[in-house]
């Protein structure tokens, strides 16, 4: 939504308004417009059914401009997860198995890279506390309804 696909450039005037992180692209002065961006904020790109509910393994959990889920004074969650590198990274990841487990990635086992090696052990403990965030939520959404 950041870009304009049809003239492809960056919209500078929407990253401010969205708090853009992105690391690789020119940085913006942030005049954060809480309510535009907090329907965003903590969701993920996809299941949206509209802008006060998101969908997490079929449950639907709702959204409040009162209290995202992450603090707008921290910019746009998406900038992060959407640069090159983070998205170099992903494919270095294991996938999870059941009860938790990881499976083997061939390309992990066989990389010399330190800071993929790094960047994976972050990462896949971040993953697995989002996915137990999510699982609270879920838990009392059933419990309040």
């Amino acid at each position: 939504m950041c870009r304009d696909k049809r003239r492809q450039e960056w919209r500078d005037g929407v990253r401010a308004i969205h708090g853009c992180t992105r690391v690789d692209l020119p940085t913006v002065p942030w005049d954060v417009d809480v309510m535009r961006l907090t329907g965003y904020m903590g969701r993920p790109a996809y299941e949206v059914e509209d802008m006060s509910t998101w969908r997490v393994n079929g449950a639907t959990v709702p959204i409040s401009p009162d209290r995202p889920p992450e603090d707008p004074a921290d910019g746009c969650p998406g900038g992060w997860v959407r640069s090159p590198f983070a998205l170099s990274v992903l494919r270095y990841t294991r996938t999870r198995a059941d009860g938790g487990i990881r499976n083997q990635n061939h390309l992990l086992d066989r990389a010399d890279d330190r800071l993929i090696e790094e960047a994976v052990l972050y990462y896949e403990p971040e993953q697995d506390r989002v996915f137990a965030h999510q699982a609270e939520l879920i838990a009392a959404r059933r419990e309040n309804s």
